[in-house]
């Protein structure tokens, strides 16, 4: 017995002891041990001197007395319990684990074999590139799982001897001591026999798939997504009103075409049994789906693609459910289309439709050039953008969808988010409102014949540059407004606390802030209500018809500000007033000072002070 086994056996034995008690008993043999040693003497001598591990235990928990060496045995006995129900636990959930992926890995290799049977009538450089492509990667999968099996057993060993600590029997080896790895060394008489072929499984599996991709075989119709197959089924156009197409993963498109019926074209790469069915004027188009050949995305079906060609003269309502993939519409003519849509991409390319429904989740929008009555749009994350649209009615709700408008003409607009960023471009119409919570809303050569109204409810970034419309009401509750050429009747919404910055406005402006900055430079109004608090108010070259301003406890800076009548009222503010043209006068100023207000004028006339 060396060194290191008896002190292990004497471990176990005073496994009962508290850890600061087992540990003097055990340096105190290691030290005995260890002089001796340095005295010349043979290891096998020392411990065969040494009393043992029992007999030392014994008189240790006899020096204890009785009682603590029962109390201390029913404490550990009650941690090996605790340790091995939970180890059990963890055992059932690890062995659970293991069957489940177990099954769904055969599952998958099930799959890949069904797919070999596909090219078995192929071309003898599909078939030998293709199938020798997948038969090595099913061997991988293979490998893979029995190294997962070994990974297993390690964790499940010590688990297991949680579990065997209940027994009186002291055990000293594995439970499993079995392992695919030295398994297969001694079969093959080679260490890490496993490791080696998995790694040259991969290098062959690589250098078959670069060889299959440059020879266009299944490799490359895959990750091009390029179906080999096609065929197409002829619908009567007189006899269909409605199309409901329902996928899960496809490349849909709707074209027209110059004939009296319905086209419907399917490039496939695996026969995805293709059905259509006619009833009341409904065509129902349905297929298989997919089968799931493998997690890593290596092994995939190429998406099939349906696409359906519409006279120009029929106008068809559509129902489309689609979980991933493509939506396009080319200049073709609908009634009525309602679409749900997960992951993936829907183009708008001159589409003229009277109402469309839109559902989504991580889908990208993009509509150009099209002409649609009323559009509702229910989008979770992703983006939504028009471009060059003559919309009448257009509805937009999002949690965190961007969404863009450039160029397009919509009537009535109204863009309800939580967070995203809102951006509209040379945009006209009748009527805009917007809501988002936080985030950024950006609207430059923005013409609208009625009003705007934007409302943010947390914080958000409110940019507007060269602005026309009949009104542009503001609920910025927090964070910042820059406007720029603005010619509308500005107001906001009294109690807002956003930063109020603008420039060259036009019209009329009725603005409430408190706790926060608001500037007015080279402007020409008709009529200015301001009413401020605390922060400062700065109203730099500009010209007022009429204007009414009113600062409680701040600073009002205002410099070169002519027009006809002006009311200040000044409530504990520092009031700071300079013109630099005494000429130009107002008709009349009126002033209050009030709770030790103070002033600094100069260059300022006017026919009557009051």
């Amino acid at each position: 017995m060396t060194q290191t086994e008896y002190l292990l056996l004497l471990e176990e034995e005073l496994k009962l002891l508290p850890q600061k008690d087992r540990k003097e008993v055990i340096a105190y043999y290691r030290e005995k041990i260890n002089t001796a040693l340095d005295y010349g003497e043979k290891e096998e001598k020392i411990i065969e001197r040494l009393p043992n591990p029992q007999q030392v235990a014994k008189e240790v928990y006899a020096s204890k007395g009785t009682l603590y060496f029962i109390k201390r045995k029913k404490i550990q006995r009650r941690k090996d319990l605790v340790s091995a129900c939970f180890s059990s636990l963890i055992l059932v959930f690890l062995l659970l684990v293991a069957f489940s992926v177990t099954a769904f890995i055969f599952f998958l290799i099930n799959n890949k074999f069904h797919m070999m049977a596909n090219f078995l009538k192929a071309g003898p450089v599909e078939w030998v590139l293709t199938e020798s492509f997948l038969l090595v990667y099913i061997l991988l999968s293979i490998i893979v799982l029995l190294f997962g099996y070994d990974l297993v057993i390690i964790v499940a060993n010590p688990l297991i001897d949680n579990i065997r600590a209940l027994s009186p029997k002291t055990f000293h080896f594995d439970a499993i001591g079995f392992n695919f790895r030295s398994f297969f060394a001694k079969i093959f008489k080679k260490k890490k026999v496993l490791e080696n072929s998995f790694f040259i499984l991969v290098a062959i599996f690589i250098a078959l798939g670069v060889i299959g991709f440059i020879n266009k075989t299944y490799i490359y119709r895959a990750m091009t997504n390029t179906p080999l197959y096609e065929e197409k089924h002829i619908v009567q156009a007189e006899e269909i009103e409605k199309i409901v197409i329902d996928d899960y993963h496809a490349t849909l498109k709707f074209e027209f075409t110059d004939e009296e019926k319905i086209t419907i074209a399917h490039k496939y790469e695996f026969d995805r049994n293709l059905q259509i069915t006619v009833d009341n004027g409904i065509a129902k188009v349905t297929t298989e789906p997919t089968k799931t050949y493998d997690l890593l995305g290596i092994i995939t079906e190429p998406i099939h693609v349906i696409t359906v060609l519409i006279p120009e003269t029929k106008v068809l309502d559509l129902d489309i459910t689609l979980e991933k993939g493509t939506l396009s519409f080319n200049k073709v003519v609908i009634n009525e289309a309602i679409i749900a849509f997960n992951f993936g991409d829907i183009l708008f390319n001159g589409l003229n439709a009277q109402a469309i429904g839109l559902t989504l989740d991580n889908v990208n929008w993009i509509s150009e050039k099209s002409q649609i009555d009323d559009l509702n749009i229910h989008s979770r994350r992703g983006l939504i953008k028009s471009m060059k649209d003559e919309i009448d009615s257009m509805t937009v709700e999002t949690y965190n969808a961007g969404v863009g408008i450039v160029e397009s003409q919509i009537n009535h607009l109204a863009i309800d988010s939580e967070t995203s960023t809102i951006a509209l471009e040379k945009h006209s119409g009748n009527h805009l409102e917007t809501r988002l919570s936080t985030g950024t809303i950006s609207l430059n050569q923005v013409n609208m014949l009625g009003d705007i109204s934007i409302k943010t409810e947390y914080k958000g970034i409110v940019k507007l540059n060269d602005i026309v419309s009949n009104s542009l009401i503001l609920n910025v509750a927090l964070g910042q407004v820059v406007g720029s050429k603005l010619n509308t009747n500005l107001s906001n919404t009294e109690g807002n606390a956003a930063a109020l910055l603008f420039d060259n406005l036009q019209g009329k402006a009725a603005l409430f802030n408190k706790d926060s900055e608001t500037e007015i430079i080279q402007s020409h109004l008709s009529e200015l209500k301001l009413i401020t608090n605390e922060k400062t108010t700065k109203i730099y070259d500009a010209w007022v018809d009429f204007g009414e301003i009113k600062v409680t406890s701040g600073i009002c800076e205002i410099a070169n500000l002519y027009g006809k009548k002006l009311s200040l009222n000044m409530d504990g503010t520092y009031l700071k007033f300079i013109n630099d043209d005494e000429t130009k006068s107002f008709e009349e100023i009126t002033k209050i000072l009030s709770n030790g207000a103070t002033e600094e004028i100069q260059g300022v006339s006017a026919e009557r002070w009051s």
